[in-house]
């Protein structure tokens, strides 16, 4: 996968938050947990006591995370919630799975990608109104390149 300046965008938030969080870590939708710019994911998470990857393996489906059995202090969902079509059932199986925090990215803008399915767009008050339920945003960011891209990444508190 190529770096697009959205996911430098992406990488440099998730660096300014990532270091802070504590506890465990579920990265839901991770693939390789690979970051484009030659790291992982997890080595950004250096205060996690565990980190944990599932991966939809081709199929994008809330039930990735039914899957597993343990709450996690933090759930991460990085560039999946476009690729699930019950993505209500996606935040709120999350919202059962995480005791303290979501970290989230989402495209708001982007070429259609297919792999596996592509369905939603998502802008920053959809964002709000889905989380709402399990979570306050402590922080959200939105990136816009002017041309075909743009997303939201948002950090969120349980309640």
């Amino acid at each position: 996968m190529k770096l697009t300046s959205m996911r430098k965008w992406f990488n440099a938030e998730l660096r300014k938050f990532a270091p802070k969080i504590t506890g465990s870590v579920l990265n839901v939708g991770a693939g390789d947990d690979i970051d484009n710019e030659g790291g992982h994911y997890r080595d950004y998470f250096t205060g996690a006591t565990k980190y944990h990857t599932v991966d939809t393996n081709g199929k994008c489906d809330y039930k990735t995370i039914v899957s597993v059995s343990d709450p996690y202090d933090n759930v991460l969902s990085f560039w999946v919630l476009e690729h699930v079509f019950y993505f209500m059932n996606h935040i709120h199986e999350i919202g059962l799975h995480a005791r303290k925090r979501l970290i989230i990215a989402v495209p708001t803008k982007y070429p259609y990608h297919p792999a596996p399915g592509d369905y939603w767009r998502f802008t920053h008050e959809a964002m709000e109104k889905l989380l709402e339920p399990f979570f306050a945003i402590e922080y959200m960011s939105k990136f816009d390149d002017g041309k075909d891209m743009a997303g939201i990444f948002a950090v969120a508190r349980r309640k």
